[in-house]
């Protein structure tokens, strides 16, 4: 399409349709799927190339043309001014773009969601933040993964793998590069998607343990956990519940928009239990939240584990401890903390054997539950001895020895 471009003209461009200029050769304008851009064609060294000076609201038809023009000029004594402004945005660093990205991105994404990007991309991505844009390669993404894999597993690995990638190709929309260096990395699989559902009589046990009112010693997480049966809702939209949510004469919560996954309002009816739950909550003046840390803002459904794992420890139960570490998850410090106490310090005297090196006292404690989970899943005593004895670099009676002991305090 041919005709003089002006404001009007260009904001009138169907998608994906093209405008050049009549009064200046080679001036254009492109309406794509998130937005309209001016272009430059011009030919240098005989190859034609076609060039973005920038989007429809950061320029003007007027300063886009002018900027044509500008670059016309230097095209004409055989200088590509295009090749140069990239080398000179590649100079920028990772770091020094990032609070730029974050700051756009905060206004469009979920608290939570935000939050996590950033942790992705202020910490794991770390060693990237001096760096020059331009060298960063794939395979100083790729060490960069494989080291926060090697640290925090997989899960985010993959995660900041996402985060990355969102973040190179907003760096290309801004003209810094021209390839996502992070395409060609690898994704790890995570294993299939979780389809376990407690029964019923599970669910019947799990009741139980809770106790019969928030008075219990897993106080307020008890009653979060008892909601969570009651209404199937995910983990913070409870834990972060607000009185304002909460509609007791129509017996309903109502989530907005930015507490749900599919970021639309969401109504929920109660339960004549799930509102009884909800009115023996104690409600301060000036409480936000249904269920208040100790700061006032909403409980931690992270720290819900270490509460978890107290309440069966101090029942004298091991062995949901024990499965949760044969699933491979690691324990909360303060719950090494307390195995470290009970295990070492009061009961036993443990020394690495000749040539061995000691491990860190929470270590050693999570290995020894981690023994007693492995004979428990297969039966096989003497090599779930052996193989945690030589990780942790203890003789096998030793091992052996921390695990009857555990039997003992556990009445097993």
């Amino acid at each position: 399409m041919l005709a003089k471009i002006t404001k009007r003209t260009v904001e009138g461009l169907a998608p994906k349709a093209w405008l050049w200029d009549t009064e200046f050769k080679g001036f254009g304008a492109r309406r794509q799927t998130d937005g309209i851009f001016y272009y430059l064609r011009y030919r240098l060294n005989g190859l034609q190339r076609t060039k973005s000076l920038g989007r429809h609201g950061h320029l003007t038809p007027e300063l886009a043309r002018a900027q044509a023009k500008q670059r016309l000029g230097k095209i004409a004594s055989g200088i590509d001014p295009f090749a140069e402004e990239a080398t000179a945005r590649a100079a920028e660093t990772f770091g020094g773009e990032l609070e730029r990205y974050l700051e756009q991105q905060q206004g469009k994404l979920k608290p939570r969601s935000f939050e996590e990007i950033k942790r992705h991309l202020a910490v794991y991505a770390g060693p990237l933040h001096r760096m020059r844009l331009g060298e960063i390669n794939r395979r100083a993404i790729a060490v960069q993964l494989a080291e926060v894999e090697k640290e925090s597993g997989i899960v985010s690995r993959n995660r900041l793998r996402s985060s990355l990638s969102a973040f190179f190709t907003w760096i290309i929309q801004e003209g810094f590069i021209e390839a996502n260096p992070v395409i060609g990395t690898r994704k790890i699989d995570e294993g299939g998607s979780r389809e376990r559902v407690l029964t019923q009589t599970e669910l019947a046990q799990l009741w139980t343990t809770l106790g019969q009112s928030n008075s219990t010693p897993l106080g307020q997480f008890g009653d979060i956990v008892r909601l969570l049966i009651l209404t199937g809702q995910r983990r913070n939209e409870i834990a972060a519940l607000r009185w304002d949510e909460v509609d007791f004469d129509r017996a309903v919560i109502t989530l907005p928009p930015a507490r749900t996954k599919n970021n639309r309002t969401h109504e929920l009816p109660l339960s004549p239990l799930a509102l009884a739950i909800l009115q023996r909550q104690p409600r301060r003046k000036g409480q936000e939240f249904v269920f208040p840390n100790r700061n006032g803002g909403p409980f931690d459904p992270e720290k819900a584990r270490t509460f978890t794992i107290f309440h069966w420890m101090y029942r004298g139960d091991f062995r949901p401890l024990a499965w949760s570490i044969d699933q491979g998850h690691d324990l909360p410090p303060a719950v090494l903390n307390l195995l470290h106490d009970l295990i070492v310090e009061d009961r036993l005297k443990l020394k690495p054997r000749k040539g061995g090196s000691p491990k860190k006292p929470g270590k050693l404690a999570r290995d020894i539950i981690a023994a007693l989970a492995y004979e428990a899943h297969s039966g096989k005593t003497d090599e779930a001895f052996a193989a945690i004895a030589d990780a942790i670099g203890m003789s096998k009676a030793t091992v052996g020895q921390a695990v009857t002991w555990l039997r003992k305090a556990n009445n097993k």
